[in-house]
């Protein structure tokens, strides 16, 4: 598996914002490997914040999510991603299992982040654009920087609920 054009689409958010060819190189790392939860992810960050593109990053995200399931970070990371999308009411779905997933003080504190946010664009109904998650500053054109940095252990083995009998559509 060709690991160079996931880290290189990192280093481009990161070092210089550039989100359209960052999406290139995330788009030929899902071609190369679509079972690549972390390049799934980050695609499904970066196009969730794009009108044109939302639904195909809740699809991606939910099959990071999918792949990852035992891995509290996956959960939140999905939260942002539906919170980006607008999608408020699942993000607070996302963060109240993440918390109760076997989370240490750190993905706890997280969740408990994830889980106010959603709340909050529950009751403005305009937090999605301008959300500070992962991607949330960057356009199509490339401006914005910043990383979003999550330390992310292996679990036991647990099914989510916020997954169970879903299908990409229903989010």
């Amino acid at each position: 598996m060709k690991l160079s054009n996931y880290y290189h689409a990192m280093l481009l958010l990161r070092d210089h914002g550039d989100a359209v060819l960052a999406e290139a190189e995330l788009r030929k790392a899902t071609a190369t490997n679509p079972n690549y939860a972390p390049a799934l992810l980050a695609l499904a960050r970066l196009l969730a914040g794009w009108s044109d593109t939302s639904k195909e990053g809740l699809q991606l995200g939910w099959q990071a999510v999918q792949r990852e399931d035992m891995r509290v970070g996956y959960h939140l990371a999905f939260g942002y991603v539906l919170l980006r999308a607008g999608k408020a009411e699942q993000a607070e779905l996302a963060a109240k299992h993440a918390s109760d997933m076997y989370a240490d003080a750190v993905e706890k504190s997280e969740a408990a982040r994830l889980l106010a946010l959603a709340q909050q664009c529950q009751v403005k109904h305009d937090c999605a654009p301008k959300m500070r998650c992962g991607y949330a500053g960057y356009e199509r054109r490339g401006a914005g920087r910043g990383r979003q940095q999550r330390r992310e252990e292996g679990r036991q083995d647990y099914q989510s609920p916020l997954l169970e009998g879903r299908a990409p559509d229903q989010f």
